[in-house]
């Protein structure tokens, strides 16, 4: 049993159109806080960024970013689970 699992925090997912996004800094700064509040986080992509400039701050992330297949994006229920 994880640290997490011990504390009964809670698990959080975020499901994102295209991460990273310099569109939307606001949904970095919340990852980025609550990462600092040590809860677990797992992002989900449907897109990779198609851009190579996005926000310095993205470097901190620490949760790793799940990028979802095609033919996945279907079955979202099965494929999200963190």
């Amino acid at each position: 049993m994880d640290y997490f699992q011990r504390q009964n925090l809670p698990r959080i997912a975020y499901l994102l159109k295209c991460f990273p996004r310099t569109s939307e800094t606001f949904i970095l700064h919340e990852i980025l806080e609550l990462e600092h509040q040590r809860l677990p986080l797992g992002i989900f992509s449907l897109y990779e960024a198609s851009t190579t400039k996005v926000p310095e701050a993205v470097q901190k992330v620490r949760a790793a970013v799940t990028y979802i297949p095609g033919p996945q994006k279907n079955h979202l229920l099965q494929v999200v689970r963190i």
